[in-house]
């Protein structure tokens, strides 16, 4: 790959001890789950959530679905359209190996990606699941590689975009997954816009044609909130932009400090401003930069006025003290702690954040005239590889592991499911309660942005460099706007 992963540099960081998972309660669901699974239906079935894990959202259609019984479920087998396989089929198939790679070390998605391996190979005992699970750095520097050999994996993990899934997708190297999607009915599982985040052209062209990969979890920025503080202060919880600017002026007047921001992890430092332009840039405009489409310009007015006003806020001493030589896994520890009022990052942070605050912990977007707006995206993605023996079983995984009957899974170790559901966290008052409000408000907006920086290969470090000089006045707005231009026009995908 020519370029660095925006997000998997942070995905990196964050599965560094970050939210760490409840594996005893995962096994304890795997049980019940593996028991669930022995009832044999038509088509693979997903992993089955505990009753205790599904009981708060007994009422959910997901819930309801989370394992059902083999004769309301299995089609004749000629009513499953190709290329679905029915048990039989994998059965038939004799016995059969899949070899898996990716990136879920730690973090809230490796126990439930383990507990579908375990699941399936349940399931369907004539097939073993060979895992590979590996640094985020190693994926980056083994995957094309390892595709491009005799013995490539089945199904693998990679990085959205043009930072690695788009340059994989123009070698020729994995395997157009849309049949699949109609065949297990992906695009009622997953937004349009999540799906678009993981559909390539032939040629690499991001956000339009094919679709490539399903992601587990969805990632995306917003604000986290001191509700202890907020209700001291008597500052509401912000609605818009300017309820947001004006809760900002009223800590500062207090005494406290307004933002918790970290620069010297580099793109992090970009987060505040994503929220400043998901209000004042037009969704079409900021849809066209992520995927430089329709010749993107981010020298326009709403993403200058943005830069503007968060240069002030640097400027004027919103941010924490010694902001730009401080790491941001410090300073999601002392927001913790108790130090400043609001912490503009993503929905990685949640499970520290939720179990160091407790209670006091919140969670928001300021909504723009366009409604709910996030830049973010789906975990992953997971594709199947264009030289797998068997892709038809790997795609059978893929639904398995993306059932929407996860996603209570997922939320029980702090992850935002990547799949529609109406779940609700166990404790309504809770920040995982905030986050999973915002995932659907933006999910029923179409309103998830891909990441800007993650626009081109190369963008990230350019955009990074350039968001700090801003911050730090070393750049004026359009200075600004103009660097990342220019290296944005470097790139024809």
């Amino acid at each position: 790959m020519s370029g660095q992963k925006p997000r998997g540099i942070i995905s990196a960081q964050r599965r560094n001890g970050l939210r760490p998972p409840p594996f005893l309660s995962v096994l304890a669901i795997l049980a019940l789950v593996l028991s669930a699974c022995s009832s044999a239906a038509a088509t693979a079935s997903p992993v089955a959530p505990s009753p205790a894990a599904s009981s708060p959202a007994a009422s959910s259609p997901i819930a309801s679905q989370a394992a059902p019984s083999a004769a309301a479920t299995a089609p004749a087998a000629s009513s499953v359209p190709a290329p679905a396989l029915t048990d039989q089929q994998i059965a038939a198939l004799g016995p059969v190996t899949l070899t898996i790679w990716d990136d879920e070390v730690t973090g809230t998605s490796g126990p439930v990606v383990q507990a579908a391996i375990t699941g399936f190979q349940q399931k369907y005992p004539n097939v073993t699941i060979n895992r590979t699970a590996m640094s985020f750095q190693d994926i980056l520097a083994k995957v094309k590689l390892g595709l491009s050999g005799p013995n490539p994996p089945d199904v693998f993990e990679s990085n959205m975009g043009n930072s690695l899934l788009g340059p994989l997708v123009k070698a020729g190297l994995v395997t157009d997954l849309t049949p699949f999607s109609q065949a297990y009915g992906w695009d009622t599982r997953f937004s349009a816009a999540y799906l678009q985040g993981n559909s390539f052209s032939p040629e690499g062209k991001w956000g339009t044609g094919d679709l490539y990969g399903l992601g587990l979890t969805v990632d995306f920025v917003g604000v986290y909130y001191n509700k202890a503080k907020l209700q001291k202060l008597g500052i509401p919880v912000p609605v818009t932009l300017s309820d947001f600017t004006a809760a900002l002026d009223k800590a500062k007047q207090a005494g406290e400090v307004p933002l918790m921001i970290g620069a010297l992890s580099r793109n992090p430092a970009s987060h505040l401003s994503y929220i400043w332009w998901n209000a004042l840039v037009p969704k079409s405009a900021l849809l066209d930069w992520s995927y430089q489409a329709n010749s993107p310009n981010i020298c326009s007015d709403g993403w200058v006025q943005g830069a503007a006003t968060v240069q002030k806020l640097a400027e004027s001493g919103y941010f924490v003290p010694g902001w730009a030589g401080t790491n941001w896994g410090d300073t999601v520890q002392q927001f913790i702690k108790g130090q400043g009022v609001f912490y503009p990052t993503g929905t990685w942070f949640g499970g520290d954040i939720g179990k160091g605050l407790g209670a006091n912990a919140g969670f928001f977007i300021p909504v723009g005239s366009e409604g709910a707006i996030a830049t973010g995206f789906p975990s992953g993605p997971w594709s199947v590889s264009k030289g797998s023996k068997h892709p038809d079983l790997g795609a059978a995984f893929l639904n398995y592991m993306t059932d929407p009957s996860v996603a209570a899974l997922l939320i029980q170790n702090g992850g935002v499911p990547a799949m529609n559901n109406d779940l609700t966290a166990p404790d309504p008052n809770s920040v995982m309660a905030d986050e999973l409000k915002v995932a659907k408000a933006v999910a029923d907006n179409a309103g998830l942005i891909p990441y800007p920086d993650n626009a081109t290969p190369t963008l990230i470090n350019v955009m990074a460099a350039a968001t700090i000089e801003l911050y730090s006045g070393q750049k004026t707005p359009q200075q600004w706007c103009q660097a990342i231009q220019d290296e944005a026009a470097k790139f024809t995908p």
